[in-house]
This record gives structure tokens, C-alpha cells and sequence, in this order.
């Protein structure tokens, strides 16, 4: 799995993936987009959820808390999360409004955007080809959102704890961070911040900091040529051991054995 929590230099992170997508409730500050080639998965929200299949196609807009679950043995889909310099003249929309439901289903979409999807896959990350990646994200966003509902975002919405907090784990996942140091920045008790991880995002604080920062590991083991202990200090281990061990944990291979699998 791709890391999307932290690309703040990144034009555009995308990639299709035949394998099991599973992802705890997160966020980011730039749009994501998903289109379900083959399988069935579940968009969860903190408080609803939409079962998408074969076909089907989804705009997370930004700061919407989200996580995902797989409902079949085999998921192949496209995901990519384009910068919100990119989107052009959709950028105030993404970030003023949000869907009733992201999803438009397949006898709704547009006979070219799996196509799209494909190309922003094929076009990952590249720099020299900026001006592309973001007529093609404008291309999407001007066939897509037309067939959303939208509904103007309340200052409620903008400054929900929630969205704070995991807004700060996603920014310093990668420093020594912790349930004091939560609470300092969010002006709450240890206690309120551990309540709020298990209700609301339905993990506790410290099972989530560990998810952000294997998830970010992976990306780097997956991309760079990094040793095995700059991307643990990188993705915030203070020792090369307790990087091996949650990474084992999460993954059931150590951190060497899992490059070697994905760059075979």
C-alpha cells in the first residue's frame, strides 16, 4: 500500500493495485480518487458507509475523515490523490463543499474516466509531466462533480475535533509524538484524546500513530533506496528493533523481506 498521508512536495500519488484493501479511518488535505475495476470494498465513514463494485468510482474530498474495507477475495482499483494546486478551477469546490455520497456509480459515470484513472496511474509522481496530470485531473473533476450533490461545508465542519486530531497525527506522525503531546495541541485532556481515537476513528491513539507510520514506510521501501534503519528513523522509530517489530506486527514480514517481495 502506497503511504497517502504525508506528499506536502508531491504532484500526484497513483497507482493500480490488484490485492486487499483494507484502511482505517484517516484523512488527508488533498482530494482522493478510486475506481473499482473488479471487487467490492466499503467506503466507512465515522458515521456511514458506501459499498462500492465493479465499475464504480468515488471523490473523497478533502478533510472528510475515511477508511476502507474489502468485501471480496480480489480488489482491483486505481487510487490517486493529485495535489490541490492541480485541480485548477475545482480546487474552491473541493475545499468548500462536500458530497451527500462520493460515490457516482457505473451506469452514471462517464465512459472515459476509468481511462483517466489509468492514465494518472501511469503518471505517478512524475514532475516533468505536471501540466498533463492536471488536465487530466481537471478533465475528471469536470465530468464527475456536476453529478455529486454537494453541500457547503458549516465552520462546525472545518473545526471539528476530529478533524483536528487526526490533522495532527498526520502532520507529526514521523516526530516523537504521543498522547500528551496530543492533548497539549488540542487543548484537551490524555484522556479526552485517547476517548476520542477509540470512539471516532475506532483505534486506539497509538495502534493509529503505528499505522500511519508503517503505511509511510512501506512507500519508502516500495520507492527509494533507503537502508532498512534511515526509513526507520524517517518514519519515526526512534530504534531499528521496534521498527522490525511493528512492522512484522503489521505486515507479517520483516521490513527487507517485504522490498524484496515488491520489487521482485
Amino acid at each position: 500500500m502506497i503511504p497517502f498521508f504525508e506528499h506536502k512536495t508531491s504532484i500526484l500519488q497513483s497507482r493500480r493495485v490488484v490485492e486487499a484493501f483494507n484502511f482505517p479511518l484517516h484523512m488527508h488535505i488533498t482530494p482522493e480518487l478510486l475506481y473499482i475495476t473488479e471487487g467490492e470494498l466499503v467506503i466507512n465513514y465515522p458515521d456511514r458507509e458506501f459499498t462500492l463494485g465493479s465499475g464504480d468510482f468515488a471523490i473523497i474530498f478533502p478533510y472528510t475523515i475515511h477508511g476502507y474495507t474489502t468485501l471480496s477475495e480480489k480488489t482491483d482499483y486505481t487510487l490517486a490523490i493529485g495535489r490541490i494546486d492541480l485541480c485548477g478551477d475545482f480546487e474552491e469546490t473541493l475545499f468548500n463543499s462536500h458530497p451527500s455520497s462520493p460515490v457516482i456509480r457505473a451506469n452514471e459515470l462517464p465512459d472515459d474516466i476509468p481511462k483517466l484513472m489509468y492514465e494518472l496511474a501511469s503518471l505517478n509522481n512524475e514532475n516533468k509531466k505536471t501540466m498533463l496530470i492536471k488536465s487530466v485531473l481537471g478533465l475528471i473533476f469536470a465530468r464527475t462533480l456536476p453529478l455529486l450533490n454537494l453541500n457547503p461545508n458549516t465552520a462546525k465542519f472545518k473545526t471539528d475535533l476530529t478533524v483536528r486530531a487526526v490533522t495532527y497525527v498526520s502532520e507529526h506522525f514521523k516526530e516523537d509524538i504521543s498522547l500528551d503531546t496530543a492533548a497539549d495541541a488540542l487543548g484537551i485532556s490524555r484522556y479526552d484524546v485517547s476517548r476520542l481515537f477509540s470512539s471516532s476513528v475506532k483505534v486506539s491513539f497509538v495502534k493509529y500513530v503505528n499505522f500511519m507510520r508503517i503505511d509511510y514506510s512501506k512507500g519508502l521501501l516500495e520507492t527509494t533506496d533507503k537502508s532498512i534503519l534511515e526509513i526507520s528513523l524517517e518514519s519515526g522509530y526512534e530504534t531499528l528493533r521496534t521498527f522490525n517489530r511493528v512492522f512484522k506486527e503489521s505486515t507479517g514480514l520483516t521490513p527487507l523481506k517485504y522490498r524484496s517481495q515488491k520489487n521482485y
